[in-house]
């Protein structure tokens, strides 16, 4: 599982409304001269709103840990880049192929069956995520509920 710390923006019956700020990896970065990094701390903070189902009401501003399996973040990115690029490379190497080596075409054939490819997975792979959406192991979920810290107050009496 793969976690993120998000705020409680709206409850409602059945649903929870948390709003997580997005993470760079510049932020963990050692080296703090780094244009990357500058850019990244310049930029204001971007918030990602999700609508997740959960039983118990919670009050607005509640701390909650989002997890999302790595089975489904790894099949999603597989997905949306992979199989456009496998498209890309089949279709680019039978142009080749084809066109160029048998029918003695001009190589932008090539580059244009190539980038129809390219399309090609890409609409393919939306479809395939549009039916893999309604998966279980692919949604974010709540896994728990960070607890409020009490603070005291001791008075001394010396």
């Amino acid at each position: 599982m793969i976690e993120t710390i998000a705020t409680v923006v709206e409850s409602r019956s059945g649903m929870v409304v948390v709003e997580a700020a997005r993470k760079s990896s510049c932020d963990s970065c050692s080296d703090k001269q780094c244009g990357n990094g500058q850019v990244n701390r310049a930029l204001e903070t971007r918030y990602h709103k999700l609508s997740l189902p959960y039983d118990d009401q919670l009050q607005v501003g509640t701390q909650v840990v989002v997890a999302i399996p790595e089975q489904g973040l790894l099949t999603a990115a597989g997905l949306m880049f992979v199989l456009p690029m496998l498209s890309m490379l089949l279709l680019a190497f039978g142009a080749q192929w084809l066109f160029v080596e048998r029918l003695g075409l001009h190589e932008i054939t090539v580059i244009a069956w190539a980038a129809g490819g390219a399309w090609l997975g890409y609409k393919i792979a939306r479809i395939w995520h549009q039916n893999l959406n309604q998966k279980e192991w692919l949604e974010p979920r709540i896994k728990r509920v960070i607890p409020e810290v009490v603070t005291t107050e001791i008075k001394s009496t010396f």
